[in-house]
């Protein structure tokens, strides 16, 4: 999404039932995997690009998603974490 040539962030909106679900900070670029696990239910999301204090310049199309009552829990973890993890004799 480009708006205008501008240098702009990006912010992930994601709504449920006609409300605000979830809403992520400030991105240098629009992707974006929630830290959260979304419960079951109907979803539609968006993506802002923003510049300046919070002006508006562009929005995506709107998305759709759902998550079923089956699916597995598989919450995110931050690749640092998981690295921490790793014995420093490990090849990187």
């Amino acid at each position: 999404m480009v708006a205008s040539g501008r240098a702009c962030e990006y912010r992930l909106i994601v709504e449920r039932e006609s409300r605000v679900h979830y809403t992520s900070p400030l991105l240098p670029d629009p992707i974006h995997i929630p830290d959260v696990v979304f419960p079951e239910g109907s979803y539609i999301w968006h993506v802002e690009a923003v510049t300046g204090e919070d002006n508006l310049q562009a929005r995506s199309d709107t998305r759709r998603f759902s998550i079923s009552a089956d699916a597995a829990e598989q919450p995110w973890t931050d690749p640092r974490s998981l690295l921490e993890n790793v014995p420093t004799e490990h090849p990187r």
